[in-house]
């Protein structure tokens, strides 16, 4: 098909093209909405998207974007000739709409665009159909990935320069605070790491029955429930059921013994479920996945369709990461898959630009030391999950290991890793019988250990 045919297709609108090209070199006002809200790619012809590239340059620099700066600055780059020259400069200056008009013509072009988008992306969905060899997970993965790009819904970031970002951040600083990201719920926790915030992969680490599902859940019921915002929990330990006897624990404050044993009920445990099923109902927004396969590619579509439902998650936890699996071909060995995983999912944590919350297990070898207290190094196939993490929380219970200690009930969160800030422990209630943790915000309260910057 040539290009004038093309052009006369459904696929092109010269005429809207040539219409807010027009308005914008004769109204500043007009050259601001068109900028905005067109690129280079909305425009079909060639010579269209020249002249659009050198009004936005003119217009970033504060220049006047009339028809004769226009023209200069063309002649100056050898391209007026290559455009249509004067009398192709005239015509796009007559087919300029009347004042207030040109919104009309930038959506008919952003509409035109978008087929041609759909149009190269059916191509590419025919080649992803074709393609031998590619797992279920990531065919899936890369047909929405085509298609998000196509309809302009994918969320890559742009790239900017310095010079873009001076006033952003200054305006962050003059803010007085960094809104991005959500709070943990614990007091003392959120002294140390003020936010989770977009981007960041936090690693909560613990050796079995030390708390690990409870604080990841309640971190979960923090964000979701009580400040209202959408979750995305992958459980791959426990199934839905089992977890929402948790969540009506915590929220009813019922003893988790008697909720797996419905005939030790009383009537006031009947009472806190019901006031506990007013608080949970309110959880629209709070998912719960338990596919037992999970891999990045799946969460990935997960996080995809939360967005395109309108509630992109604000928080993505997952417990845990050893039992992740993988779609593709075993790697040689273990450790290396988990790897591959922690480096996946901070990959992910900066695409969707939401803070991941990853469990991880820790090293048998840390009950066999006089010091049972974590670090980092006890993580299991810790060399990656520790270098990808931007946080890592570790939990200790002294009274796991001494029955009689006199810190009984208390759960250390110990962040032996904090990129942006101090390390240091927090100490909260261990309600282990209502699946919570609960806050212990002490007035006189310091980080033990803490560092004066991050690292």
């Amino acid at each position: 098909m040539s290009g004038e045919e093309f052009e006369e297709s459904a696929y092109a609108d010269i005429e809207a093209e040539q219409a807010v090209l027009g308005a914008a070199m004769l109204s500043p006002n007009a050259a601001g909405v068109v900028l905005e809200q067109l690129r280079t790619e909305h425009f079909y012809r060639p010579a269209h998207q020249i002249v659009h590239e050198v009004i936005s340059w003119m217009y970033g620099r504060g220049d006047p974007c009339d028809p004769i700066a226009v023209k200069g600055v063309l002649e100056d780059r050898k391209q007026f000739t290559v455009m249509g020259g004067g009398p192709y400069l005239h015509t796009l200056v007559q087919h300029a709409p009347v004042a207030g008009g040109v919104e009309y013509y930038i959506k008919r072009l952003v509409g035109k665009q978008t087929q041609r988008a759909l149009s190269s992306a059916s191509l590419t969905l025919r080649g992803i159909a074709d393609s031998p060899g590619l797992e279920r997970e990531d065919r899936i993965d890369a047909a929405w990935r085509a298609m998000e790009r196509a309809t302009g819904t994918d969320t890559a970031t742009p790239m900017q320069s310095v010079a873009d970002l001076v006033y952003p951040v200054l305006d962050l600083l003059e803010s007085g605070s960094d809104s991005r990201g959500v709070t943990t719920g614990w007091t003392d926790l959120d002294r140390l790491i003020p936010r989770l915030k977009p981007g960041q992969l936090i690693t909560v680490g613990a050796r079995p029955g030390m708390g690990k599902s409870v604080v990841m859940a309640n971190l979960a019921f923090h964000v979701g429930v009580e400040l209202g915002l959408p979750v995305f929990l992958g459980t791959l330990e426990m199934g839905r059921e089992e977890l929402m006897l948790r969540f009506y624990a915590r929220a009813g404050k019922v003893d988790l013994s008697r909720l797996e044993n419905p005939d030790a009920l009383t009537d006031d445990d009947w009472d806190r479920l019901r006031r506990a099923q007013k608080i949970l109902s309110t959880a629209e927004t709070l998912i719960i996945d338990d596919e037992p396969g999970m891999g990045v590619p799946y969460l990935r579509s997960r996080l995809r369709a939360m967005r395109r439902a309108g509630t992109p998650a604000a928080l993505v936890v997952v417990d845990y990461l050893q039992l992740m699996q993988s779609a593709g071909k075993a790697t040689e060995s273990r450790q290396v898959e988990v790897g591959q995983f922690s480096r996946s999912l901070k990959l992910l944590a900066k695409e969707m630009a939401v803070p991941v919350v990853i469990g991880s297990q820790l090293n048998r070898n840390v009950e066999q030391r006089a010091n049972k207290r974590p670090t980092c190094a006890d993580l299991r196939e810790s060399g990656s999950v520790e270098q990808d993490s931007d946080i890592v929380i570790l939990l200790y219970r002294e009274d796991a290991y001494e029955s009689d200690s006199p810190r009984a009930g208390e759960l250390d969160l110990i962040v032996d890793k904090n990129r942006s800030g101090p390390k240091g422990t927090a100490t909260v209630a261990w309600q282990g019988h209502y699946a919570r943790a609960a806050d212990l915000a002490r007035p006189d309260w310091t980080p033990t250990g803490a560092l004066g910057g991050g690292q």
